[in-house]
């Protein structure tokens, strides 16, 4: 029968509270920042350092996978999203001339338009001038093809 006092049940709830940020841990990196994330089992780093090794991690996992060759045209697809907005700048760091082994590929980005099935579509206009000004300020070709248009 399960115990709620089992012995695995401490094990766990051990593992739950190892992941908070205690008030006052510094970066493990610079040790000069308040920690903001904790990484891999115990590891706190400070935003900046967490910027830093999320932009290597991407990199490098690019990069040993060997997918994308150099002078290879990627096609993206932005939604607005935070996830896709994160992807934009990290593959924008990525590319950047001041990266070490920097990647060599071309980046484009498409937006599928789904303003057909909407009754209000001013707000999803404002959305899409927004992604689009996000893209180009990034320096990438921009296009936004609507959902009719896409074949699955």
């Amino acid at each position: 029968m399960c115990d709620i006092n089992s012995d695995n049940h401490n094990v766990e709830t051990e593992m739950i509270y190892k992941k908070k940020i205690l008030p006052g841990t510094l970066c493990m990196k610079c040790k000069v920042q308040k920690a903001a994330a904790i990484v891999r089992v115990n590891d706190s780093l400070c935003r900046s350092c967490l910027l830093t090794y999320t932009t290597h991690k991407f990199r490098s996992t690019l990069g040993k996978s060997k997918l994308v060759k150099a002078n290879d045209r990627v096609l993206l697809v932005a939604s607005g999203s935070q996830s896709s907005t994160a992807l934009l700048h990290l593959v924008k760091e990525a590319l950047s001339e001041g990266a070490h082994k920097r990647l060599r590929f071309s980046p484009g980005v498409v937006f599928i338009d789904e303003s057909v099935t909407l009754q209000n579509k001013t707000e999803w206009e404002l959305g899409i001038q927004d992604i689009k000004k996000l893209v180009e300020d990034l320096g990438y070709p921009f296009y936004c093809v609507p959902i009719y248009q896409v074949h699955v």
